[in-house]
């Protein structure tokens, strides 16, 4: 529908993030899926609504390496890197339809890179904390997306980058075993 209010701007996306991986001698492999998405609705002419749900879900690859805060605490720096891709839909919603009708109206591929610095506690399933930032490889060109919502308007390419920092909290279903030591403590 025409607009009378625009769509504002996403600040963040939200979501949730599956891994499999395991710390062998202070390295971190894993591998996952991360899906996060984010929505905004704007107001159309005779009472109408237009939401927008943004989707980014990649499949991850992640490597690091650690530095051993105690016996059982470790701070592990690395990096993580996704592929997947970007997903908009749209709902148009008359005052008379409760649920509207969701379109996909774009698609684009996207890899992203994630360093990242894990702090992970000690806990009995171990717990983490981790802060990082995400950065995509190459914008995503989103003209195509502004012409299906603005059919009138050509103002040529509109590249949109996907990047920001973000925070993961996470649960290991684990059981710890041992402690972390240093080859000069033991005595064989």
């Amino acid at each position: 529908p025409e607009l009378v209010k625009p769509l504002k701007s996403y600040p963040y996306m939200d979501g949730f993030t599956m891994q499999l991986g395991g710390v062998y001698k202070f390295i971190m492999v894993g591998i996952g899926y991360t899906g996060r998405s984010a929505r905004n609705t704007a107001e159309g002419k005779n009472d109408s609504l237009q939401t927008l749900q943004f989707r980014a879900n990649t499949f991850d690859v992640r490597v690091g390496a650690g530095i051993p805060l105690g016996e059982r605490a470790v701070v592990m720096f690395g990096a993580e890197f996704g592929f997947g891709n970007l997903i908009v839909r749209s709902c148009e919603q008359n005052p008379s339809d409760s649920d509207g009708n969701w379109d996909k109206i774009y698609k684009h591929n996207i890899g992203t890179i994630s360093p990242f610095i894990n702090i992970q506690l000690p806990a009995p399933f171990g717990i983490s904390i981790e802060p990082y930032y995400l950065f995509t490889f190459g914008p995503a060109n989103l003209n195509e997306l502004n012409n299906k919502l603005n059919p009138n308007q050509t103002d040529g390419r509109i590249n949109a980058y996907f990047s920001g920092f973000g925070f993961k909290v996470l649960v290991g279903f684990a059981k710890f075993e041992g402690r972390f030591t240093n080859s000069s403590d033991r005595t064989d």
